[in-house]
């Protein structure tokens, strides 16, 4: 049951709100405002029926040959990067070093075989709507992103990427990307931002300098920085749009009835469903070229809303707050025992309200799992009460009742974090300890989900 605070406390609310430009939040307004739709809960989570049979029956037939396919193209691949390789020193941080001839020889291969491993996979037809921008125009693309599919559909569009430096380096990777220009960062590296936004720059400079000589595809990304399962747009990173340069967003569209591609935390033997599939679908509309204001080329994040609101209009859903730092606290949620939606708060509400950082976050977190000894994600009034006596605080009547809703007398980690970040009475003499996410939470997803399975 919801109380109200007392009069000291509420006066006290009134002029901490006003100090920071804002208004006083009523007890019946603690919580933070309705999520919108959720782009990483997956709603096929579960093998269903039809995913067994699928499985089991003809999936006996589908899976190994399929396996077979995708490694036949990727051997092709590399002996045909390999060929055109001798009598040069292959750095996956510059692939400007190949010589364009080379480049131009190796790129329609793999592109072709790019396609090909779709088409094994069940991409038997990809339509594409609208024109691809010449690179000299538009040297940098943005597109949306569902699954682990699109970037071979990209790849096969003629499409140059950024990919993480330890995946590009991998041995059955690194010849191929780098014959197709892929752009290699080290993202744990301090200087990663700054060394990833440099590298986008001067591949769009390369674009628009190029000659007839040369051979320089236009640099794909996807600013949302994480999968989602397409019910909203999440927030954009920025460094696609800092260089300043024209983009062509790029919209991809995968329907489906039974299966989602999209794998999240929660979603189980997506592998195994993804390689029974008899059929997936795929749509690839690009877009006019987008031009930056003076304003735009000052405010990349300006920039970004606008191409993102852009391109949630043409895919008729919504945009959202939720960023790719709310993967990084399911998977903190996961560790923790909690099911890992728990750690999808929605970030851009918490980032654009109090400029909370993700490590502090993670300490919130922390605290949260401590107090919530049950790991169901829901903190009750009598675990709360037990894990602030436990750390010293002393509790008033009313002190704590008050800050639940209405509705029930549990807290989500969600809430709690605003609780915390607002500075409400007497969470705020909890002490939080911020941290660093963990190194694996900052994998590539395909190397993550390997290691997910590998322990269970």
């Amino acid at each position: 049951m919801a109380m109200a605070p007392t009069p000291n406390r509420t006066t006290s609310y009134a002029s901490r709100h006003n100090s920071y430009g804002g208004s006083r939040i009523l007890p019946t307004r603690l919580t933070p405002p309705e999520p919108t739709l959720n782009p990483f809960a997956d709603p096929t989570a579960d093998p269903s029926a039809y995913d067994w049979f699928k499985i089991c029956v003809t999936g006996l037939i589908l899976l190994p040959l399929r396996l077979l396919l995708v490694a036949i193209c990727l051997l092709i691949a590399n002996l045909w990067a390999f060929i055109f390789s001798i009598g040069i020193t292959i750095d996956v941080k510059h692939p400007e070093n190949i010589p364009a001839w080379r480049s131009r020889l190796v790129q329609p291969v793999a592109s072709f075989l790019a396609r090909v491993i779709l088409f094994s996979l069940g991409f038997y037809w990809i339509k594409v709507k609208g024109t691809q921008a010449d690179p000299k125009i538009a040297p940098i693309a943005v597109s949306n992103h569902m699954s682990y599919f699109e970037p071979f559909a990209l790849v096969a569009m003629g499409h140059a990427h950024v990919a993480k430096y330890q995946v590009a380096h991998l041995w059955y990777w690194r010849l191929p990307l780098a014959f197709l220009q892929t752009v290699a960062v080290v993202r744990e590296s301090k200087q990663s931002s700054t060394d990833a936004l440099n590298a986008i720059i001067n591949h769009a400079t390369k674009c628009q300098s190029a000659t007839a000589d040369d051979h320089v595809l236009p640099l794909m990304i996807y600013p949302e920085g994480t999968t989602g399962i397409g019910t909203s747009l999440l927030q954009f990173k920025p460094g696609a749009f800092a260089p300043g340069v024209p983009v062509q967003p790029v919209i991809i569209r995968q329907p489906w009835t039974f299966f989602c591609p999209t794998e999240q935390f929660q979603t189980r033997m997506w592998f195994l469903r993804a390689y029974s599939q008899y059929a997936m679908f795929m749509e690839i509309e690009y877009l006019p070229v987008i031009y930056p204001t003076g304003a735009e080329k000052a405010d990349p994040y300006l920039y970004a809303d606008r191409v993102r609101r852009l391109m949630a209009r043409t895919l008729n859903i919504a945009t959202s707050g939720y960023a790719v730092n709310d993967l990084l606290l399911q998977y903190a949620a996961k560790n923790h025992g909690f099911p890992p939606l728990v750690g999808a708060v929605e970030w851009g509400l918490f980032y654009d309200t109090f400029k909370v950082k993700k490590e502090f976050a993670l300490g919130v977190l922390d605290v949260f799992a401590q107090l919530n000894t049950t790991r169901t994600g829901f903190l009750t009034v009598a675990q709360l009460k037990d894990g602030l006596k436990q750390a010293g605080v002393v509790i008033e009547q009313g002190d704590i009742e008050y800050l639940f809703p209405n509705t029930r007398d549990s807290l989500t980690y969600r809430e709690f974090l605003y609780l915390i970040c607002d500075k409400h009475e007497p969470l705020d003499q909890l002490k939080i300890v911020s941290r660093q996410p963990h190194v694996e939470a900052l994998q590539d997803p395909l190397k993550a989900a390997m290691a997910r399975k590998k322990k269970e």
